[in-house]
């Protein structure tokens, strides 16, 4: 199931486990040097940044959890547990600086690690308030 829980079987049952913990546990293990991050995916100068988020379906409902790697003025990087189509259009929900963001990405790659099972994608700012974007621009000076 892909959403805000994880099914996990134990001895049989199932029991729904956070999707975050999931990620965290996950992510633990994973030696993050082995990541590709190759400088011609990248425009803008990133900062790390460390955080749950949510990127939502507007035609499905579907939620997916987000662990946030880093952020610059033209997108965000994050690690999430779905594989995710290049060009697909989302909303995406997270936290910066005590305030809620949301807005729409456009997400422009997407690669498995293979060890950990989990995807790292990279998303391209489209449709934001103002406001939010002003945010952003404070917390990259």
């Amino acid at each position: 199931m892909i959403g805000p829980y994880n099914d996990k079987r134990i001895f049989g049952d199932i029991i729904p486990v956070p999707i975050n913990d999931c990620l965290r546990r996950r992510v633990s293990d994973m030696n993050m040097t082995t990541m590709k991050t190759s400088q011609e995916m990248r425009t803008s100068c990133r900062i790390p940044i460390h955080g749950q988020g949510e990127l939502l379906d507007a035609a499905t409902d579907r939620g997916i959890a987000i662990e946030l790697v880093d952020i610059s003025d033209g997108g965000i990087c994050f690690l999430s547990t779905a594989r995710l189509q290049k060009n697909s259009i989302w909303l995406v929900r997270f936290e910066l600086n005590g305030k809620e963001l949301r807005g729409s990405v456009r997400i422009t790659h997407c690669a498995m690690h293979i060890p950990t099972e989990i995807y790292r994608a990279g998303a391209e700012f489209k449709e934001w308030e103002s406001a939010h974007l002003l945010t952003i621009k404070r917390f990259l000076a």
